[in-house]
């Protein structure tokens, strides 16, 4: 990998941001609007409900952005230059797909970083909650859930490469289908049963459970936090492999021009 063709890559996305309203609205102006209201709502469950309660709606939805940005620069950045009809003459010059992911997670760490200190600000100013109450281990909370967003974007993308645009839609679904079953704004024990394997096979459930679980009582569940870096490794490690074996099916099978079409 060269570092100038990165880059360019991060040059090309604040190039795009900077021009694109429907990105600012998607990326930063719809997560603050759902940030207030549920910060609101935990706000007004506080003066009913244990504090503890109304915390976990605030403690997931500053989290979840993390998760959700960083998943969409990844698939949503190919999906820009898709739609531009620009994605395949990147890769006519020597940019590989593995500078062009890097690139994307950098823009994807500093867009979700700066969304994810605004909410952090804005929970404190409504709710007088404060994310450095969890210390240095806010920083491993952070490259967790960075890491599994990165995964489930190489996924999509990879998704998009072998079945083509027309299921474009799971850049936007698929990832609120994990915050279903990752146990983001309830504890884990909320979901029936049946759902264990799939609970339980999801780094989110530890990542966020343990949050809970060090705000409501101090306490660090290093077990959690291992099994769910663990399960990070494999799903970005399948990912990425599935993600390259469908980008050369898409130039072998000249799908990846026909998508621009």
């Amino acid at each position: 990998m060269k570092l100038y063709r990165i880059k360019a890559v991060l040059l090309h996305s604040w190039y795009h941001i900077t021009h694109s309203v429907e990105t600012w609205t998607d990326l930063f102006w719809n997560p603050l609007l759902d940030m207030l209201v549920y910060f609101l709502i935990a706000a007004s469950f506080a003066s009913r409900t244990t504090s503890a309660q109304a915390d976990s709606i605030i403690i997931g939805n500053i989290f979840w952005n993390i998760v959700w940005i960083g998943q969409f620069s990844v698939a949503g950045g190919a999906l820009w230059e898709i739609w531009s009809q620009s994605f395949s003459n990147l890769f006519v010059s020597s940019l590989t797909l593995r500078e062009f992911l890097t690139g994307q997670m950098i823009s994807g760490f500093i867009k979700s970083m700066f969304v994810f200190i605004l909410g952090a600000l804005l929970g404190y100013v409504i709710y007088h909650f404060s994310v450095l109450s969890f210390g240095v281990w806010l920083l491993v909370y952070i490259v967790e859930l960075l890491i599994f967003s990165y995964a489930v974007g190489m996924l999509v993308l990879g998704l998009i490469f072998r079945f083509g645009v027309q299921i474009q839609s799971l850049s936007w679904l698929l990832i609120f289908l994990y915050r279903i079953i990752g146990a983001v704004f309830y504890a884990a024990t909320v979901l029936p049963g049946w759902m264990g394997w799939a609970l339980w096979s999801n780094p989110l459930t530890y990542i966020f459970e343990a949050m809970r679980q060090q705000n409501a009582t101090g306490y660090i569940n290093g077990h959690y936090l291992v099994i769910a870096m663990g399960l990070d490794m494999v799903y970005i490690v399948i990912c990425y492999m599935a993600l390259m074996k469908a980008f050369q099916y898409a130039k072998d099978s000249g799908s990846l021009v026909r998508m621009e079409g």
